[in-house]
């Protein structure tokens, strides 16, 4: 979706020989987040999870299941910390359509395929 062009000012600030013009606020930074790199762990840290899980008794064993344990801890968290940067992407995202939305002219909607 284009930057909305701007429209003129109604709110009778200025005369009818000066017409002054509104533009949108300037864009927001929009932050990326990678939503398959989030799945990707998400899945990777239920997996090393369960194998952690699934280790039978000896001390060999349990050594390696609290590494695993530990790993898939470690795993999860950096999934969770993708997960919330994922909402915070989508979120500004959706600030920034409406913005955009907000200003745009009905026939910059209508040629965008939005009915004003």
């Amino acid at each position: 979706m284009p930057e909305p062009a701007p429209r003129p000012r109604l709110d009778g600030t200025a005369g009818y020989r000066k017409v002054e013009l509104e533009k949108a606020p300037p864009p927001a930074k929009v932050p990326h987040a990678s939503i398959g790199a989030w799945w990707a762990l998400y899945i990777l840290g239920g997996i090393v999870g369960r194998g952690a899980a699934s280790n039978g008794p000896g001390a060999l064993e349990l050594r390696s299941s609290r590494t695993m344990s530990i790993v898939s801890d470690a795993i999860e968290i950096v999934s969770a910390s993708l997960a919330l940067l994922v909402v915070l992407a989508t979120s500004a995202r959706l600030v920034e359509r409406q913005r955009r939305l907000r200003h745009a002219t009905d026939e910059e909607l209508m040629s965008w395929g939005i009915d004003p």
